[in-house]
């Protein structure tokens, strides 16, 4: 056959000597093909230099075997892990996935799920969405089956892998008390974009105050996601009149910029001051000193947030899942024991029974 000329399916199914509807099984959903029958068609589309229409062929069955994933930031490495998560099994299972960045901004969230209508995608999965209360309403009203990723939701119909942000936080901080450390600082995401920043403060605070410890709103400091949104903050509490003696940071990117500040001012981490981080992103194992951190479970959340959907989008289930991933304090050389004496505030009270029944109430 002439290479410069147009092959069509025909001519694919007339090399292989099999049926057209072979053929199109075979582009389709070529698990209900047998593999000599597979690779006798791919070697006459070889043959025939037959291109398809992968576009044409969607339309048509009302299908483009694509995911479309929606992530606040493309800056930030562990939303990578979560969509390299999702890629892969999506790959193994026949899917590709489009990607689209919010920049932490509801209406670009909801200007991608437009776009995803419009391109006919599959379904979709949100790598940390900007609010979840908003986006359940919103997806509700569209007919695409979707997975939600990071925290829980408290809607029983709705699909989400995550682990849980509070308590995460909350060991966080009772690690640092049970360092000797009282006046614990913390750098924060901001609040009004994160629902998961906001747990992870009410964690903080409720941690601070199973131990009797004084809430101090100047140590609190909501930031953005920057190196150097972590540098400013640490800059401000080392101002401070009684400056703290640790700091539990919402993520390790302003970790890391709150370590680079404090030694700019000549503090010596761990021992002048204690700084942990949280989502243990490669570089915290190989930063000086290695970050005590939270290791998430991301790449297994997104993998898993795939087969999820991939599961219902093959109609293998139809009832909402919904699983609670674990995370684990990772303690490395950024965090001591106190070196000096501070004042106690009270006696340590059985906090675990207090996060217990806490846990319990409806967050």
């Amino acid at each position: 056959m002439n290479p410069q000329s147009q092959s069509t399916i025909r001519d694919v199914a007339r090399e292989a000597r099999v049926s057209v509807a072979t053929v199109s099984r075979v582009l389709n959903d070529p698990q209900r093909v047998r593999l000599k029958t597979r690779e006798k068609v791919l070697k006459a589309m070889d043959h025939c230099h037959y291109v398809y229409n992968a576009l044409a062929g969607s339309l048509s069955a009302r299908k483009t075997t694509m995911l479309g994933v929606v992530v606040p930031t493309i800056t930030n490495p562990i939303f990578a892990r979560v969509t390299k998560g999702i890629q892969d099994y999506a790959a193994q299972n026949g899917y590709s996935i489009l990607l689209g960045n919010t920049d932490y901004n509801e209406e670009n969230e909801l200007h991608l799920i437009n776009l995803f209508q419009e391109k006919r995608i599959d379904g979709v999965i949100f790598n940390g969405p900007w609010r979840s209360a908003p986006l359940i309403l919103r997806m509700k009203s569209t007919n695409l089956p979707f997975v939600i990723t990071w925290q829980k939701v408290k809607d029983k119909d709705v699909n989400f892998v995550a682990f849980d942000n509070f308590r995460s936080a909350y060991h966080s901080v009772e690690y640092l008390i049970g360092l000797g450390h009282r006046r614990i600082g913390m750098i924060a995401g901001k609040f009004s974009i994160s629902e998961r920043a906001l747990l992870r403060w009410k964690a903080y605070r409720k941690c601070l105050g199973d131990y009797d410890l004084p809430y101090e709103p100047r140590y609190v400091l909501e930031k953005g996601y920057s190196f150097s949104e972590g540098e400013e903050a640490m800059a401000y509490l080392l101002d401070l009149p009684s400056r703290p003696s640790a700091v539990f940071c919402g993520n390790d990117i302003l970790a890391i910029g709150a370590i680079v500040e404090a030694k700019k001012k000549g503090l010596r981490i761990p021992e002048d001051l204690s700084i942990t981080g949280f989502d243990n992103m490669e570089i915290s194992a190989f930063y000086d000193p290695p970050l005590t951190t939270v290791a998430v479970p991301a790449y297994e959340m997104g993998r898993m947030a795939a087969k999820i959907l991939i599961e219902n989008l093959r109609g293998e289930s139809s009832k909402p899942q919904q699983y609670m991933l674990e995370a684990q304090l990772i303690v490395r050389g950024s965090t001591a024991r106190i070196q000096k004496k501070q004042p106690a505030f009270g006696a340590r009270p059985s906090a675990e029974s207090k996060l217990a029944v806490w846990l319990s109430d409806d967050r």
